[in-house]
């Protein structure tokens, strides 16, 4: 009896520094992804389902420095100073903007976020 009062003490404990140093761990790290702010030199969008639907941004950065990236299907862009995300579609060569991205085990970019500067609503 004495060892499941015990047991019924110690779980809430070890489940409240679990949550505490788990979430704290992934804060921190969705922090510190990694940006590049650029112009976009080439963009292909995915249109095959088969593929998973890959589409991928070369961007160039303000050192000149070509970056590439992946970019998962169904992702919004958030247009800087607005409130509103429009389609990845919108973008086109020429385009400012910001990437937060993770490099992938295999060494890819993959992007988490875009952030447009100087759209025009068509």
């Amino acid at each position: 009896m004495k060892n499941i009062k015990k047991m019924l003490l110690v779980l809430p404990v070890l489940a409240l520094l679990g949550y505490i140093f788990f979430a704290n761990k992934a804060s921190t790290e969705y922090n510190d992804l990694p940006s590049v702010r650029g112009t976009i030199e080439s963009i292909s969008l995915g249109d095959d389902p088969l593929s998973g639907n890959k589409s991928e941004i070369v961007l160039v950065d303000q050192k000149g420095q070509r970056m590439q990236f992946s970019v998962r299907t169904g992702i919004g862009v958030d247009v800087a100073g607005k409130d509103n995300l429009i389609s990845l579609k919108k973008l086109k060569p020429g385009d400012m903007i910001t990437v937060e991205y993770i490099k992938n085990r295999n060494g890819t970019n993959k992007v988490m976020s875009i952030e447009l500067y100087s759209y025009q609503a068509k």
